[in-house]
């Protein structure tokens, strides 16, 4: 009775469409987000084994991530041309085998190496994945798609306690090698995903053929408004985001003196949050989408985007560790809200066959902008991590902004990216894939 019962909830989730497709991203995306957390949870550890400073650990995060997110640009017009489980598959065996080699390198230049690996394979998660499951699935059901797939990035946060209990038993280096596993099992089911197929603009389904020209579908993605607000707010909180959750264990670290055990149980709050978020704001942006009410969609995101920075800004004032950890859930929330939202607005609006790069473009506007953080390191250790924290805070605060006022075309542009309400449901092409 309790499977049939999943089950069901399962099928309205997805409309009715195969499951196991959101099944396996979603596990994927869980397993992406522990390499991930690790490193971040433990960068006080990997700083003092390398003979490293702040700056030095912070820079080596933000310069891969500057690397790896200007990569998500091509990867999503290469999405847009080829089988993109191939490419999720690929994905999964790189950033598996980086993770564990994280824990195994003996220099600084290895250790660069091997995270620039890692962060290559993980990026195709917010460019492949989401270009997958918005053709897997009619919109109708979008924000609840997302929402599911987005839950395993705070529940995967337990993986942050995980870390941070294995580091103290075993050291932090087996503990990249222990949590490199669950990536390997979850790639050999791979193998049963297919290929759904992708959904066409009007434009494209009255003459224009497979691969658009990188050039064409550059124009034709800026002249839709509410992708570029979107892109714009990537743009300006970039700097802020990527280097967000070794900020937060750094900042635990000299503010409150936290230990590797105690930070990862911070970011697991935040993570608890942010399930919290997911479902609030799945359930808000699917009531607006059923309702073909684009603006609703955008404005939630906005509204999400502004709580989020205003957590963050408290946090760099926040006086002691219980209050500290109330408002990391607050902050954890915010986010949460915003995905599902933000998601699903940008596959509706952004023509389905150059949709991946519409995904690719967030991406990588967040990577021009990454760099600057390396600056934020550097004023965490020469006037304090509080101040820091509030200057993270104020830059996200400006791309939260952005994000509200792409309500104002929302609407407009939703009715020019598909055709139809159900465009996008993975029927062409090989199937579903179960």
């Amino acid at each position: 009775m309790m499977t049939a019962t999943a089950h069901g909830r399962l099928d309205a989730v997805t409309g009715g469409a195969p499951v196991f497709p959101l099944a396996l991203l979603f596990g994927l995306n869980a397993v992406d987000e522990i390499d991930r957390l690790a490193f971040a949870t433990l960068s006080p550890e990997i700083r003092d084994a390398f003979g490293l400073s702040d700056t030095e650990i912070g820079a080596i995060g933000s310069i891969v991530s500057v690397f790896v997110l200007l990569a998500a640009l091509p990867l999503g017009y290469l999405s847009d041309r080829v089988n993109r489980v191939r490419l999720v598959a690929g994905a999964a065996l790189l950033w598996g085998t980086m993770s564990a080699l994280t824990g195994l390198v003996t220099t600084v230049a290895l250790l660069f190496a091997v995270r620039m690996l890692a962060g290559l394979g993980r990026v195709s998660n917010e460019v492949v994945h989401s270009s997958l499951l918005t053709d897997y699935y009619p919109p109708r059901v979008h924000p609840r798609v997302f929402q599911l797939h987005r839950l395993a990035n705070p529940l995967s946060q337990v993986s942050g306690i995980a870390a941070g209990a294995l580091a103290t038993v075993y050291g932090w280096q087996w503990a990249f090698v222990l949590l490199s596993i669950p990536t390997f099992l979850l790639l050999t089911l791979t193998v049963r995903l297919r290929e759904p197929g992708r959904s066409r603009s009007t434009a494209a389904r009255a003459g224009a053929g497979d691969g658009v020209p990188f050039a064409v579908a550059t124009r034709r993605l800026f002249r839709v408004r509410t992708l570029r607000r979107l892109w714009l707010a990537a743009l300006l909180s970039g700097m802020g985001l990527v280097a967000l959750p070794q900020m937060l264990s750094l900042f635990l670290g000299h503010v409150f003196e936290f230990g590797a055990t105690q930070r990862g149980a911070a970011l697991t709050v935040a993570g608890a949050g942010q399930v919290v978020g997911l479902f609030l704001g799945g359930s808000w942006a699917t009531r607006a989408s059923s309702r073909d009410d684009w603006h609703g969609v955008a404005t939630i995101a906005g509204r999400s985007a502004l709580v989020f920075a205003g957590a963050l800004l408290v946090l760099g004032w926040t006086p002691v560790p219980a209050a500290a950890f109330a408002v990391m859930f607050v902050m954890g929330a915010g986010g949460g809200s915003f995905l599902p939202a933000y998601l699903s607005l940008v596959g509706r609006v952004a023509p389905g066959e150059i949709r991946s790069q519409a995904y690719a473009w967030s991406v990588f506007c967040i990577g021009l902008s990454t760099v600057v953080s390396i600056g934020l390191y550097a004023l965490g250790e020469a006037a304090g991590f509080r101040i820091a924290m509030t200057v993270f805070g104020l830059i996200i605060l400006a791309g939260a902004t952005a994000v509200f006022t792409a309500r104002r075309f929302a609407q407009a542009d939703a009715g020019t990216g598909n055709e139809g309400p159900e465009a996008g449901t993975g029927v062409t092409g090989s199937g579903a894939g179960v």
